[in-house]
């Protein structure tokens, strides 16, 4: 991992695969002191969830607890949300995703990735508990303050999705 590219770090996930052996490791360097074995790891991470998203599932509780709790690099934030954009996030810790996005997304703090992709998650976890739709909403449309076009978009897309599944289905009667 002495080489920080795009190219080694998807070499390493097609090298760990879906082999958990490989995956834990990989998971110990997540852990690692050394901060920039955990930035380049937690990178890898989220290159395996690309191809292998359920190998990281059971290890969710453990990286949404890293990276709500001071992490050492914006990058384990970074790539946590981004990891669970892209799997099943179990029901037992929908909520703890749920806290940790909603503070992140709200975050004038954060770095801009870190908030879009926080409310992708929130979104998808709205889909699922319709109630939550409109404080997700309140959120996407906050979004329409931020100077950042990345944001702009990102809560543009997310406030049209929640309108549409606010929308009552039509039916067909004949």
């Amino acid at each position: 991992m002495r080489e920080h590219s795009k190219k080694q770090a998807l070499f390493i996930s097609e090298y760990v695969g879906n082999d958990p052996e490989r995956f834990d490791e990989l998971v110990d360097l997540f852990f690692d002191d050394d901060v920039r074995v955990v930035q380049r790891s937690a990178w890898i991470i989220s290159h395996c969830a690309d191809n292998y998203n359920d190998i990281v599932v059971p290890y969710l509780a453990r990286f949404i607890e890293y990276a709500t709790d001071d992490p050492p690099h914006v990058a384990v934030k970074r790539n946590v949300i981004r990891v669970m954009n892209k799997c099943l996030i179990p029901e037992d810790i929908e909520g703890p995703a749920y806290d940790m996005c909603w503070g992140f997304a709200n975050s004038v703090k954060e770095d801009i990735a870190v908030r879009a992709f926080a409310l992708r998650v929130l979104f998808r976890i709205a889909k699922k508990y319709p109630e939550l739709c409109d404080e997700v909403l309140s959120v996407a449309d906050g979004f329409s303050q931020s100077e950042s076009k990345g944001l702009l978009s990102c809560g543009r897309d997310i406030s049209n999705k929640l309108e549409k599944l606010k929308k009552p289905k039509k039916r067909n009667t004949i």
